[in-house]
């Protein structure tokens, strides 16, 4: 699950345990800048998706379940926005 596999790493690079897939990372301090350009790498490895410059905004990461739906969109174009 695209879930579970985020919030592992994030777990790995940010301490966080038991977060809910809505909970604003940014906006309650869970991630910097710097983690979040980890995140879009780890993102692009492990789900073997393209992450261009123009993916790098906030709406896209700001959330488990936000990166989740930026890994379906890439994975699967037809879902769209």
């Amino acid at each position: 699950m695209v879930q579970e596999t985020i919030r592992s790493y994030l777990a790995q690079i940010s301490g966080l345990v038991d977060i809910a897939d809505d909970v604003a990372l940014f906006d309650h301090g869970y991630l910097d800048s710097l983690q979040a350009m980890e995140l879009a790498l780890f993102v692009a490895d492990a789900f073997g998706v393209e992450v261009s410059q123009d993916d790098m905004r906030i709406e896209n990461f700001a959330s488990i379940e936000a990166t989740a739906a930026f890994v379906e969109r890439k994975r699967n174009p037809a879902v769209g926005p």
